[in-house]
């Protein structure tokens, strides 16, 4: 730890304080910068050095369609991806066309946007539609894509589509409740005649 001189006023959000406190927080300041900077390494875009190994999940419509330059319309190359980055069980990848030079995004999935602006992908909701139906949760789809050489699913991810999914899951519930009921006050209805005499 590099000392200053003494004669030097401290000050730490324009407030006067002392060396010791300055350098604590100026450390524990620079720490969560590094720490930042590393998460936000992370989820940005990684260059390739090699393919990635390992299984994918991927919609080959989705793919198909994305394989064509926006700007000049030919076909892209998944050898020209210069950047690749995971979203759950969605891959998202850059491609260079060799035409026009042209930067694109491909995908691997559909996806529509929630109110926040945020890509949700259809793959990602789907597996969770699939482990509420099955009764299981991420470790055990983790365990299976495991066995399969798939890239494990990141538990928050999968607890946030768990609560999108959800939440339409509960919907129907509901509402298959409320016709079922509705279904039998009607067979009720028309059956009373039959239902007196049997009392």
């Amino acid at each position: 730890m590099n000392r200053l001189p003494k004669n030097k006023i401290f000050r730490w959000k324009n407030k006067n304080v002392s060396e010791a406190v300055y350098l604590k927080r100026k450390s524990a300041s620079d720490r969560m910068k590094r720490k930042i900077e590393s998460v936000r390494e992370s989820t940005e875009f990684s260059p390739v050095k090699k393919p990635r190994l390992g299984t994918r999940l991927v919609n080959l419509d989705i793919l198909r369609a994305g394989l064509k330059c926006k700007t000049c319309e030919s076909v892209l190359s998944l050898n020209d991806i210069l950047e690749t980055r995971m979203i759950g069980e969605a891959e998202q990848y850059k491609i260079k066309c060799h035409n026009c030079l042209d930067l694109n995004d491909v995908y691997t999935s559909d996806y529509s946007n929630d109110k926040n602006g945020r890509k949700i992908f259809n793959i990602n909701s789907r597996i969770a539609l699939g482990a509420i139906d099955a009764g299981i949760g991420c470790n055990q789809i983790n365990k299976f894509f495991a066995d399969l050489n798939v890239p494990i699913l990141n538990d928050h991810t999968y607890k946030r589509h768990e609560r999108i999914v959800g939440l339409a899951v509960e919907n129907v519930a509901k509402k298959s409740c409320h016709d079922a009921a509705q279904a039998e006050r009607h067979q009720t209805i028309e059956r009373i005649e039959t239902l007196v005499q049997m009392v």
